[in-house]
């Protein structure tokens, strides 16, 4: 996708798990600075990744708990997708959408977003 497309920033959540998934997220980051990408990661329940130790920990937490909660400003109207937005997607890539492995664990959103993307580049 990186190299078919114009992928200048990537949103995501700050994941805890183990070591494979730190490792897939620390190439996924140099991937991302080899292609220019932004990559904006949120936090998710205080969770600090890539500490060494716990010193400080509980302060750090604190601190983090108890900055100033963000304002959803979004409006759905704001920025409608309209179909005539929506760039045509190879099909190769569509299969693949559609074809989302069974020994994974279902991605909701990305699979509903995948539908609608895949129905109307279809369109």
């Amino acid at each position: 996708l990186l190299a078919d497309y114009n992928i200048v920033n990537v949103y995501s959540y700050r994941e805890s798990g183990i070591q494979l998934t730190w490792d897939r997220d620390k190439a996924i980051s140099h991937l991302f600075q080899e292609y220019n990408v932004a990559w904006n990661e949120s936090n998710m329940g205080g969770v600090l990744r890539g500490i060494t130790n716990r010193d400080n920990w509980d302060k750090n937490c604190y601190v983090l708990m108890n900055q100033a909660i963000i304002k959803n400003q979004y409006k759905l109207d704001q920025n409608p997708i309209l179909p005539q937005d929506i760039v045509a997607l190879p099909d190769a890539l569509i299969q693949k959408l559609e074809s989302y492995p069974n020994q994974y664990q279902p991605a909701v959103q990305c699979m509903a977003l995948s539908k609608f993307i895949c129905s109307k580049a279809r369109s």
